[in-house]
């Protein structure tokens, strides 16, 4: 497995096509996950607090 901070420059720069057809550049590709993953944590804290009524007591984001 590939250690993410040791990419050099033209690697992120590097355009990949995904499965489905879009095709961005390995530092997009992050980017995007990195959002997904919060988007994802912001869902998770509105079920526990609207639906569920329950303050998880923890930090979510920073």
């Amino acid at each position: 497995m590939s250690n993410r901070s040791m990419e050099t420059e033209d690697e992120l720069l590097r355009e990949t096509t995904a499965f489905w057809g879009g095709v961005h550049s390995r530092f997009e590709w992050l980017l995007d996950k990195q959002a997904h993953f919060y988007h994802h944590r912001g869902q998770l804290h509105a079920m526990l607090v609207h639906v569920l009524k329950r303050e998880p007591n923890v930090q979510l984001f920073e």
